[in-house]
C-alpha cells in the first residue's frame, strides 16, 4: 500500500524520533559510567541541543517545498553517522565534535519535516487541529519506542546496540522521506516590502514579534527546561533507589505512550476547550508531578506518575502547537519561520534544562533539584503570562475608548 505523503511525514517525525529517544534515555548513565561528573554530564547533553538551536531558523528561512526533501534526506544521513560514531568517541574534543553534528543535523531535519507538515494540512482549521495532533502524537510514539528499546538493549547486550537502533532509525525515516506538493507562493502573495530573498526573510522575521507567538515560544521553552531537568536526571536517581536501566526505559516508554494517546484526543478537545487553558493547566500539572518524583522509591507509584506525566505534556504540545498553526493559517511564508520558532524554543528548553538542573543538583542535590528547578521556572513563565495578558487588556481597553 502506498503511503500518503501527510503519512509518510507522519511516520517519518516517529522514526527520528526514536532514534532520537534511544539516545537521548542511555546517554547520561553512559557518559556516568565512563567516568563523566555529574554537572559535566549536562554540559555534554546539552551540545547537541545548543547545535540544534543554531540550525533551527535557517532550516526554516531556507525552506523550499521543491528542495525539502533533498535537505531532510542529507540532515537526517548525517544525524545517523554522528550517533553511530558516538561510542568510538576516545575523548571529551571528539565527544563535543559528535554531539554538535548530530544537533545541528537534527535540528534541520526536524524543523524541515514539521514545515513540510504544515505545507500539507493548511487547507482547513479543522485538517490543522488534527494534523498537529496527530504530529505530536507520532513523535510522542517514536520516544515511546526509542526509550523502552534503549534501556532493554544496554541492559540485555550493551550500549553498542543501543546505539544502533538509534542510527537505524533515521536512516529508514531517509528513504521514505515524502514529497510536498510544488506550490509555491505566487509573485501576489510574497510581500512586498523588499526584492527577492531579502525580502521574504524580513517579512517572515517580523512575524516572530507578535506577542501570542512569543507567548507560546515561552510555553515551549519551559516545558522543556522542566522536562530536561527531570529527565537528564531521572535515570540517576531511579539508579540510586534500585531500579534498572529497563525499568527507567520502561518508565519513559509509558510517559511517551499516554503522550501519545492524548494528543489525538487533545486535538480534539481543543473544539470544546481553549487551547490557552489546556496549554497552561497542562504545564501546572507537569510541574506539580516533576516535584513528586523523588518523594517515592518504588515503581508501583513511579508508573502512575509518568502517566499523568506523559498525558499532561501531551495536552500542552498539543495546545500550543494548534495555536502556533493557527497563527500561520495559510500564509506560506510564515511557516519555516513558525517552525524553526517552535523548536527553537524547545531547544533552548533542551539547552538550559540539563546545565540548570546539573548546576542545581550540584548544589542541593538531585532530589531537592526535583522539587525547587521546576517550581522556579513555573514562576516565571506565569509571571510572564499575567503581565502579558494585562498589557494586553488595558491596550483594548485604551482602544476601545478612544473608537467611542
Amino acid at each position: 500500500m502506498k503511503l500518503s505523503n501527510l503519512y509518510r511525514t507522519y511516520l517519518m517525525i516517529a522514526l527520528i524520533s526514536a532514534g532520537e529517544g534511544t539516545a537521548s534515555s542511555i546517554l547520561p548513565p553512559y557518559l556516568q559510567d565512563t567516568g563523566h561528573p555529574t554537572a559535566g554530564i549536562g554540559m555534554i547533553v546539552a551540545i547537541a541541543t545548543v547545535f540544534s538551536l543554531i540550525s533551527r531558523m535557517p532550516a526554516g528561512l531556507m525552506y523550499k517545498p521543491s528542495t525539502q526533501k533533498m535537505m531532510i534526506r542529507v540532515a537526517l544521513c548525517v544525524f545517523a553517522v554522528s550517533v553511530a560514531l558516538l561510542p568510538l568517541a576516545a575523548d571529551a574534543l571528539s565527544l563535543a565534535l559528535l554531539r554538535a553534528i548530530t544537533g545541528l543535523s537534527l535540528g534541520a531535519a526536524t524543523t524541515l519535516n514539521l514545515a513540510a507538515l504544515m505545507h500539507l494540512i493548511s487547507s482547513s482549521s479543522s485538517g490543522q487541529a488534527r494534523g498537529m495532533a496527530f504530529y505530536t502524537a507520532a513523535m510522542s510514539a517514536g520516544f515511546a519506542v526509542g526509550n523502552s528499546l534503549g534501556g532493554w538493549l544496554v541492559d540485555s547486550y550493551g550500549y553498542s546496540w543501543a546505539f544502533r537502533l538509534s542510527t537505524v532509525t533515521p536512516f529508514i525515516a531517509m528513504i521514505i522521506a515524502s514529497n510536498v506538493p510544488l506550490d509555491e507562493p505566487s509573485a501576489a502573495r510574497r510581500p512586498h516590502d523588499g526584492s527577492g530573498w531579502i525580502g521574504r526573510t524580513r517579512s517572515r522575521l517580523r512575524y516572530l514579534l507578535d506577542a501570542r507567538i512569543l507567548l507560546i515560544a515561552l510555553l515551549c521553552f519551559s516545558l522543556n527546561v522542566v522536562q530536561q531537568q527531570a529527565y537528564t536526571f531521572f535515570p540517576i536517581f531511579a539508579t540510586s533507589v534500585g531500579l534498572s536501566l529497563t525499568s527507567i526505559g520502561l518508565l519513559r516508554g509509558i510517559h511517551s505512550v499516554f503522550g501519545a494517546v492524548t494528543r489525538p484526543l487533545s486535538g480534539e478537545v481543543t473544539r470544546i476547550a481553549s487551547t490557552d487553558l489546556l496549554a497552561n493547566g497542562g504545564f501546572a500539572l507537569v510541574v506539580l508531578t516533576i516535584v513528586a518524583i523523588p518523594s517515592f522509591n518504588s515503581m508501583a507509584v513511579f508508573v502512575p506518575l509518568f502517566i499523568l506525566l506523559g498525558t499532561s505534556r501531551g495536552i500542552v504540545m498539543v495546545s500550543n502547537a494548534i495555536g502556533l498553526m493557527s497563527g500561520v493559517g495559510n500564509d506560506p511564508e510564515k511557516r519555516g519561520t513558525a517552525s524553526g520558532l517552535f523548536n527553537m524554543a524547545f531547544d533552548l528548553g533542551s539547552v538550559f534544562g540539563p546545565i540548570s538542573g546539573g548546576l542545581l543538583a550540584s548544589l542541593v542535590g538531585i532530589e531537592t533539584m526535583f522539587r525547587v528547578g521546576p517550581l522556579m521556572v513555573a514562576a516565571v513563565y506565569f509571571g510572564v503570562l499575567i503581565t502579558v495578558t494585562r498589557r494586553q487588556a488595558r491596550r483594548r481597553e485604551a482602544e476601545a475608548g478612544e473608537a467611542l
